[in-house]
């Protein structure tokens, strides 16, 4: 299932991340890891906001994704 999935407010384990590694790297350093617990807050045009080891992150759609996740 993609990150872009989930309904608001709906939490799940991040599986596996398939950007390019400079990105990837970023976000693995803000907590994006594998089992990583991630909330989806809210939607703004292609803009998504989650929460992640208390952070709040805003990722474009394309990027979401290409994060994978389950529950």
């Amino acid at each position: 299932m993609k990150l872009t999935e989930l309904k608001k407010n709906q939490t799940a384990r991040i599986l596996f991340i398939g950007l390019d590694w400079n990105l990837k790297k970023r976000l693995l350093e803000m907590g994006f890891c594998f089992g990583s617990e991630i909330k989806f807050i809210y939607e703004f045009n292609t803009t998504f906001a989650y929460e992640i080891k208390n952070s709040l992150v805003a990722l474009r759609k394309e990027d979401a994704e290409n994060i994978f996740i389950s529950f």
